[in-house]
């Protein structure tokens, strides 16, 4: 085992390694440092007395999630280097830019969840173990998410409007009749969830800042994401039904789904924050039993991303 790490560093030295092996050795890297903050962090003894577990039973629950979660993460990888793969066989086409677009932001989505898991996983522990920082670790961890979001989708966003600039159609300015007032739904929703919860003890361990602040700084910002997020989906499946041949059509369908519904785990994520008072309640199996059901919505965007990328690979490959 000595002998191959060695010859992987010799060749890393030599220039050998390529784009799609360094995204991967920096992912295993990211996902390896997740795993082992995971399982070497002490445990909340607080929630080892409210549940009445030992610490090596959650140790053991915690594996139950995090295995499937990392799983994940390396399916949204896939994802991408497949996706990547096929943007360097177009990349002369007309939609070329469009397309290292939507790559870039399949990269950032891919990689937010290593570096987001890290960091949370940090700020998480340094909010439990020093009540003077918990604020600030608090702060930091909401808006280090929302930027890692907001970045992955504006090059999404970006390049499934410039696929869209390539039909030259009128339908291409066409939205979804429900769509304004889906929004219009959503935001009020988030929003009056939070002020409800102003100044109560699930808000301030959630957010601890002023209810304006929070609609201000991450409740409009989230939503403007999701905007962006469920825009790109759409455009992306109108996009489709413009090519020609049926496993385009799926594929691009499949990278819409999947898109959509990466916005919609982000959407439920968020809502469920609100009601941190409310799940501090629950016994241990109910929170268990949300939390594999996160899980399993959570891997739903990811599968449909890279099945959709890795059809249009094989496309290109035939």
């Amino acid at each position: 085992m000595h002998i191959v790490m060695l010859e992987k560093i010799r060749h890393t030295m030599k220039g050998n390694v390529t784009q799609s092996e360094t995204y991967i050795y920096i992912f295993v890297l990211l996902a390896a440092i997740y795993v082992v903050l995971s399982l070497t962090l002490p445990v909340d003894r607080v929630a080892l007395e409210k549940y009445d577990i030992t610490e090596s039973q959650s140790r053991l629950l915690g594996l139950t999630i995090t295995v499937p979660l990392v799983a994940i993460w390396f399916t949204a990888l896939y994802g991408f280097l497949h996706f990547k793969a096929y943007v360097r066989m177009v990349r002369s086409s007309k939609e070329g830019k469009s397309f290292s677009q939507l790559a870039s932001g399949l990269m950032i989505v891919a990689f937010t969840l290593p570096i987001g898991g890290i960091i949370s996983t940090l700020l998480t522990y340094v909010a439990r173990t020093s009540t003077d920082l918990a604020p600030t670790a608090t702060i930091w961890r909401n808006y280090i998410g929302l930027i890692l979001m907001l970045a992955a989708f504006t090059f999404i966003s970006r390049g499934a409007q410039g696929l869209i600039k390539t039909l030259g159609t009128r339908r291409a300015l066409e939205y979804p009749k429900h769509s304004a007032l889906s929004l219009i739904v959503i935001s009020s929703l988030f929003t009056a969830l939070i002020v409800h919860h102003t100044g109560s003890s699930s808000q301030e361990s959630t957010y601890y800042l002023p209810d304006w602040l929070i609609v201000t700084t991450l409740a409009i910002p989230y939503v403007y994401v999701w905007y962006k997020g469920m825009l790109a989906a759409y455009r992306l499946y109108v996009y489709k039904d413009k090519l020609r041949g049926p496993i385009y059509k799926k594929a691009y369908g499949q990278l819409a789904f999947g898109i959509a519904g990466i916005v919609g785990i982000s959407i439920i994520l968020q809502l469920l924050g609100t009601f941190t008072a409310q799940l501090n309640r629950l016994t241990l199996a109910p929170i268990l039993l949300i939390l594999y059901v996160l899980v399993g919505f959570y891997a739903v965007g990811y599968v449909f991303v890279a099945r959709g990328a890795k059809k249009l690979k094989k496309i290109e490959e035939v």
